[in-house]
């Protein structure tokens, strides 16, 4: 996948559509896990590095992602966890 980079960006895009689609199920439902978010919190963190991925999604639906995130689960130490390095890389590639 990491040799097709059109591929690569359709697939996440992809992914990233069908984890919110299954956000805003379990919302509507009055059910939510944290599962959804770490997964599309753990992709972003793997995709700094993937040509195109952040320029097709605009910031803000990242960081409207993330802040529910943190809200929903804001005890939960691995979602912290993950929203802080996302923090993290997001200003060292601003600075770069």
């Amino acid at each position: 996948m990491e040799e097709i980079p059109d591929e690569r960006d359709s697939f996440f895009e992809e992914a990233f559509d069908r984890l919110g689609y299954a956000i805003d199920i379990e919302s509507q439902r009055q059910r939510i896990t944290v599962h959804p978010f770490l997964t599309i919190c753990s992709a972003r963190l793997a995709s700094w590095n993937w040509v195109g991925i952040l320029r097709n999604r605009s910031a803000s639906a990242w960081k409207a992602t993330e802040n529910q995130a943190k809200f929903k689960f804001a005890q939960d130490v691995s979602i912290k966890d993950a929203v802080d390095r996302l923090d993290r890389a997001f200003i060292l590639v601003s600075s770069a």
